[in-house]
């Protein structure tokens, strides 16, 4: 999905990607069916299940609480696109064009606050030898340089261990007081 609206001062909030997504409908749908179904592509967008357990708990601790000043969670993004395809980069001698190209979540916020937030599986710390994880200074040497790069471009950055989102009541917990946290730093109010 490309967004192409503009975004406000008031960041990219949930209610005005609704509104998108049935304008991309052609108006054929109501408020409600808009609300499902941009809500179902975006699950659907998740990745992996801490991700979704975070996902989801978001939605439903604040979506009630904040309604129209609910700020849109989006999974998935690429920051970077590169429109080279592998093929060309392989032939320029490149792996990748950038280090980190899709983000887990990205939240647009008031006052032109870019938040990411990463939920890190082994694959940000260890890499695979003889089909079993092992830890990798490496791998984590490329996170980290990642990070580094993103807050450097403007973006705040915010890891979380898929350890830590293990279950319904966890990921709900963790969810909580980090939104509570991001919110009331950067004045998103109900």
């Amino acid at each position: 999905l490309f967004y192409e609206d503009s975004i406000g001062d008031d960041g990219l909030l949930w209610d005005e990607l609704v509104a998108w997504w049935a304008k991309l409908q052609g108006g054929k749908v109501n408020e409600v069916d808009a609300r499902k179904a941009v809500g179902k592509r975006l699950l659907a967008a998740v990745g992996s299940p801490p991700e979704k357990l975070l996902f989801t708990a978001y939605f439903q601790r604040w979506l009630p609480m904040l309604r129209a000043r609910l700020p849109a969670l989006l999974p998935q993004v690429y920051l970077h696109y590169d429109p080279a395809t592998v093929k060309q980069l392989h032939a320029r001698g490149e792996e990748k064009r950038f280090l980190l190209q899709r983000m887990d979540f990205l939240m647009l916020l008031p006052h032109r606050v870019r938040v990411v937030i990463e939920i890190d599986g082994q694959q940000h710390y260890s890499k695979e030898e003889r089909g079993q994880p092992h830890p990798s200074p490496a791998v984590y040497a490329e996170t980290v340089r990642g990070d580094r790069d993103l807050r450097l471009a403007g973006y705040e950055v915010y890891r979380f261990s898929g350890h830590e989102l293990h279950t319904e009541e966890r990921a709900a917990s963790v969810a909580d007081e980090f939104f509570s946290r991001l919110f009331q730093r950067h004045g998103v109010t109900t």
